[in-house]
């Protein structure tokens, strides 16, 4: 990938729009939209038959599918949907909606792959009624995981980034923010990781959270965030640690580091009286827009899970 301009992601909004757009002006019928919708399903059952993966008809599932599979995915789609569900999806949803009360209640469960968004729940707000299907491949769920289970600092993650000289180089940095747009981090225009970005806008995010045995890897473009937002997340930092950004010089050689405990002590002499301190111009953030997870979980009999998701595909294999 050359430039962001070539991915592109939609709210639900833009996605009516686009229908609208497809049904109206270019005068596509609903009839040719399914038509094209079965040919890319038709394409995916030919792949998974090319593998020689079996398909079984509905009245044969058990009705506890945590009982013969360990990985089930989710790729009904129907988020946002409203009123009676018809058969056979009725019964697969209540099923796999019933897997989350087993893992509550510590039962040997299945893991939950949802493809795209989670049967039932809303496009942009996600599981409002709290009645629709939990996966377990979400970021969002292991961090909630992981800081349920006391680990600390979960929210710091390895940065990795190569220059146009090809050579990678990894540091740990803070998330400040996950959502439907990517990963933001803040730091230093000036610093290392910001030059090579500016060079290579292509990066891998690492999250390891020993305690839980899971491990999270995201690949993605990487874009500055607008002035705004940077602006924005600077006004809300406790004060001491606005004045570290302006102090702290990253990548660049200094002579002790008594010499940044004066600067330090300067600056805050400078804005004693003052409400707030200004945001420096080469401090701001960064997203990185993922185009590739890897989730990882370990076993205690050392075969590990892994779980890969490009896209809309998905690759499950052992470490």
């Amino acid at each position: 990938m050359e430039s962001k301009e070539e991915i592109s992601y939609v709210s639900q909004q833009e996605a009516i729009e686009i229908d609208q757009m497809l049904m109206s002006p270019l005068g596509f019928t609903v009839d040719q939209l399914m038509e094209l919708a079965g040919l890319s399903v038709a394409s995916a059952i030919g792949e998974l038959e090319s593998l020689s993966v079996p398909f079984l008809p509905v009245e044969d599932l058990p009705v506890q599918l945590s009982s013969d599979f360990e990985i089930i995915v989710d790729a009904i789609f129907g988020f946002s949907f409203h009123g009676n569900l018809r058969p056979p999806f009725d019964s697969l949803i209540r099923r796999m909606v019933s897997i989350k009360t087993q893992q509550r209640t510590h039962e040997i469960a299945a893991v939950v792959i949802s493809v795209d968004i989670p049967f039932g729940w809303h496009v942009e707000e996600g599981d409002i009624c709290g009645e629709g299907i939990e996966p377990d491949m979400l970021f969002q769920k292991w961090l909630g995981d992981a800081l349920e289970a006391g680990v600390k600092e979960p929210h710091y993650m390895v940065l990795s980034t190569a220059g146009k000289d090809a050579k990678p180089s990894s540091r740990m940095v803070s998330l400040e923010g996950v959502n439907k747009d990517g990963f933001v981090w803040h730091t230093n225009y000036r610093s290392q990781k910001a030059r090579e970005i500016s060079e290579n806008p292509h990066a891998s995010l690492l999250f390891y959270w020993g305690p839980i045995k899971c491990q999270v890897r995201v690949e993605g473009f990487v874009e500055q965030v607008s002035d705004e937002e940077s602006e924005q997340s600077f006004s809300s930092l406790p004060r001491d640690i606005q004045i570290r950004p302006t102090v702290s010089k990253q990548s660049t050689l200094i002579h002790g580091r008594e010499v940044l405990h004066q600067q330090y002590k300067e600056f805050e002499e400078k804005y004693h009286d003052r409400s707030s301190i200004p945001r420096p111009k080469h401090w701001g953030g960064y997203r990185l827009i993922p185009e590739f997870f890897e989730f990882w979980q370990g076993e205690e009999s050392q075969v590990h899970l892994k779980y890969v998701q490009t896209h809309l595909s998905f690759i499950i294999s052992s470490r």
